[in-house]
């Protein structure tokens, strides 16, 4: 772990924290690879959350102390082994207390790995957490959301202008290779989806989300600001994520 109080420019000495972020008896771990959040409301806000995911399958780490100290979370169910990538957001519902719905997007790996309960080919699979992450709902299959052969990773946002959700991921024809960057949106928890842009028609693979902007005005009001996606665009069908042709745009919320 390290920290940067300069925006990026310097960074402290890393500290080794895998003691405390890799659960009992799991040799590695790696993370969702999207990016954590941070609660925005409720008795727990400005807790940190990073999906993880190790030889047991994904779960959370999150920090209560702004990232001084870690601990492991709850686990998604019905969950196993392998390229167990994931991306969470908060959904825009909130408990009586105030605590955000969590939404996980997990990364299918069809056909041999499906989660047991879980059945058909590869679509993605979806969780919500009512308690910060401290422990997760039964996943779902989000049948609109196709996975590649094998899967890939996805990107995951909340935009709080738009109040709606944002998934970035390939969206193959005939459900093969990773081509088609397609971005959707949700209104309803993701629930269901709908497309709302293509980000590019080739070979592309992983991808990040981010809001390009505030999401309110001087006044308070809420606004559309853009969207950024970072992903990797290249002629690839392993599950390898590559630097090289990595490519940045904008698109409008």
């Amino acid at each position: 772990m390290s920290n940067s109080d300069d925006v990026g420019a310097s960074w402290s000495k890393p500290v080794d924290i895998s003691g405390t972020i890799r659960p009992a008896g799991t040799t590695g771990a790696g993370t969702g690879h999207a990016g954590g959040i941070q609660l925005s409301s409720g008795p727990s806000k400005g807790r940190l959350i990073i999906p993880c995911y190790a030889s047991h399958g994904p779960y959370v780490v999150y920090s209560d102390d702004h990232g001084q100290t870690w601990q492991v979370g709850g686990q998604l169910k019905n969950s196993t082994t392998g390229a167990g990538e994931w991306a969470v957001a908060e959904t825009g519902s909130y408990e009586q207390d105030g605590t955000p719905v969590l939404l996980a997007s997990r990364r299918n790996v069809p056909p041999h790995n499906l989660p047991s309960g879980i059945t058909g080919k590869g679509y993605r699979l979806q969780a919500l957490s009512h308690d910060g992450g401290l422990s997760w709902g039964d996943m779902w299959e989000s049948k609109q959301l196709v996975e590649p052969i094998r899967g890939c990773e996805g990107g995951l946002l909340w935009h709080p202008g738009t109040q709606k959700l944002y998934f970035s991921h390939p969206d193959p024809k005939l459900d093969l290779f990773r081509t088609q960057l397609r971005i959707w949106s949700s209104g309803n928890m993701g629930a269901t989806w709908e497309h709302h842009a293509i980000v590019w028609p080739g070979a592309a693979g992983y991808s990040s989300l981010v809001i390009m902007g505030d999401v309110s005005d001087a006044n308070g009001s809420a606004t559309n600001a853009e969207l950024g996606v970072y992903y990797d665009r290249n002629n690839h069908t392993m599950a390898i994520f590559e630097a090289q042709s990595v490519s940045f745009t904008t698109i409008a919320a």
